[in-house]
């Protein structure tokens, strides 16, 4: 990477796109302002998520994970960027490893390979659940009631009959705000379980609008699917893309399901090169 351009991968995970950049060299002091302007889709690269590499803090770490919203803001763990990053990391290495792990703001994450362009990823603890929280929204006489669960970020879980037919634009956008949350709110996820399979949509946080997939909301929906519905793992969840990412608990009770395993592909779109001078007036 020379000093006059930025270099960067494009990459998405079942149709989640992350810009991604070696930063090791800690010289990118990238201001939210700046994040937001190279995520907008007309005007600047694009994306869901911009990826930092940094250098690792941890023995046996291949390097730390920094996320970033479209918005600029932070977050501290981002599933299906996590996957990707998994890819990048593997394919910077020499020799090219079979498994290796990394540091995220949410904890060690480590990651397997079963095919060139499949990442099985191993995430920490699910920090907390609380099942059929009552939601009131404004213009709404019932409450809704939705599964609580920190899957490295914040979920809601609404299970409804069909997530095509549920008034989801309406519904996302102010449950994401519930005031029960506080002011940090939550990343809203609609499912519906049809008996032979679950079907996912997303309203993420920091994107202010529904993506194409999520991989948290993915582990989220999965463990809320097997406390109501005792589901057997892994558990399949088809997202927006059409992308069905798999997850897998190695402890099997809904109560307690530790770790968990998120699955699916991870693929590389393109390469490319931001002159350096032009970041700040995209």
């Amino acid at each position: 990477m020379s000093k006059e351009t930025l270099s960067f991968l494009k990459m998405h995970g079942a149709g989640n796109d992350f810009i991604v950049i070696d930063d090791r060299s800690q010289q990118f002091a990238l201001a939210p302002p700046v994040i937001h302007k190279m995520a907008q889709r007309h005007t600047g690269i694009g994306c869901d998520g911009l990826i930092l590499w940094r250098p690792p803090q941890q023995n046996e770490s291949a390097g730390k994970m920094l996320f970033f919203n479209p918005d600029g803001s932070q977050a501290a763990f981002c599933g299906n960027g996590a996957r990707c990053f998994a890819r990048f990391l593997r394919e910077s290495m020499t020799p090219v490893p079979s498994q290796l792990s990394f540091e995220t703001d949410a904890g060690i994450i480590h990651a397997s390979f079963p095919a060139h362009d499949e990442v099985i990823i191993t995430v920490p603890v699910i920090e907390k659940k609380i099942w059929r929280l009552p939601l009131k929204l404004p213009n709404f006489s019932h409450p809704f009631y939705c599964d609580y669960i920190i899957a490295g970020v914040p979920h809601l879980i609404l299970w409804v009959d069909d997530v095509e037919r549920a008034d989801f634009e309406t519904l996302a956008p102010a449950l994401r705000y519930a005031p029960e949350l506080g002011p940090e709110g939550a990343n809203v996820d609609f499912a519906s379980w049809s008996g032979s399979h679950i079907t996912l949509r997303t309203y993420e946080r920091g994107v202010e609008n529904e993506t194409l997939a999520c991989g948290s909301g993915v582990i989220a929906c999965a463990t809320s699917a097997m406390k109501n519905f005792n589901l057997p793992t892994p558990i399949s969840v088809t997202v927006r893309s059409g992308y069905r990412l798999e997850v897998d608990f190695i402890q099997n009770t809904p109560d307690d399901p530790i770790p968990v395993k998120l699955k699916g592909k991870a693929e590389i779109v393109f390469h490319g090169e931001i002159a350096l001078e032009n970041i700040t007036s995209l």
